[in-house]
């Protein structure tokens, strides 16, 4: 797979491998704005919004991709990531039971609260992998209680744990997990293991000023977050 940069109008075209495939991140304007509003800003850019599965692929390719270390746009992504950090587009609803992970395209965030009966319909014909329930589809994740747990982790614990692969994938939470690796301390998840109602949330990625990977909930307030969206 072909690793380059390209140019396209006035917007810098990223090809990140994905996969089996090559996605194109595109940057959004930076200003103070919520999770959804950034996201509804993608969506009327339309392109889409980078799910926890993109945003692996799209680290790894910042902090482990070879050839592209010394280029203007992998240091700029690593800045970011360092001082400000990146939102994930994935509902997180944690339960007494396990956390449910929404994939969410259109940037509901907070705005809609999920059903659990509902998501409980469309795990029904899922599929297990690695103790994590994923729907036929892909788009839901369930992570048992039990399989993941917040605090400080090792490079390899972060990608073994279920609600990084939840929201990022097998391959994703590896790649996750690798990323991780390159900062000076342990990665760190700040969720809630045990909860006896239902709370969601959404969830963003950063680099505590180059000192660890931080896996961080969100309330989905106002932010100020360069974003990145995929583009065809």
């Amino acid at each position: 797979m072909i690793e380059k940069m390209t140019h396209k109008s006035r917007f810098v075209r990223w090809m990140v491998p994905h996969s089996k495939e090559e996605i194109a991140f595109v940057p959004i304007a930076s200003r103070l704005d919520n999770y959804e509003d950034i996201g509804k800003r993608i969506l009327q850019n339309k392109q889409k919004v980078p799910i926890g599965d993109y945003t692996a692929s799209f680290l790894y390719f910042a902090y482990c991709g070879p050839k592209v270390s010394d280029k203007p746009i992998t240091k700029n992504v690593r800045q970011i990531m360092e001082n400000e950090g990146f939102l994930i587009f994935n509902i997180n609803l944690s339960t007494k039971n396990g956390i449910y992970v929404v994939q969410d395209e259109n940037a509901i965030g907070m705005n809609h609260l999920l059903n659990i009966n509902e998501l409980e319909k469309k795990l029904n014909d899922g599929k297990e992998m690695e103790n994590i329930i994923f729907s036929k589809d892909g788009k839901l994740r369930f992570a048992p209680k039990g399989t993941y747990k917040s605090g400080l982790h090792s490079s390899k614990s972060l990608a073994k744990d279920g609600r990084i692969i939840a929201n990022c994938g097998l391959e994703g939470a590896e790649k996750l997990g690798d990323v991780s690796s390159k900062f000076s301390s342990n990665p760190y998840i700040w969720g809630v293991d045990l909860i006896d109602y239902p709370d969601q949330k959404v969830f963003a990625v950063d680099g505590s000023y180059g000192v660890r990977l931080w896996f961080n909930s969100t309330f989905g307030g106002s932010v100020y977050i360069p974003s990145y969206g995929l583009s065809d």
